[in-house]
């Protein structure tokens, strides 16, 4: 049963050493299918906080969805 405040995002992390080493990821809401990078895991805990905030707002309803 999923509850109406639940909210589902898609994480995927990469660690990168190209130039030296850095972790990379990307944030994915399912709902809205809006995507966002990240260049560091700080960007990506600032990510999630800007998510958290947003839903946080009413909004209308979306046909958008996982892409």
């Amino acid at each position: 049963m999923q509850r109406k405040n639940t909210q589902v995002y898609i994480v995927h992390l990469w660690k990168e050493t190209a130039n030296g080493e850095a972790w990379r990821g990307r944030i994915q809401n399912v709902r809205t299918g809006q995507t966002r990078i990240a260049s560091n895991l700080d960007e990506l805990a600032n990510l999630f906080r800007r998510y958290f905030q947003e839903e946080a707002k009413p909004h209308p309803k979306t046909e958008k969805g996982l892409k």
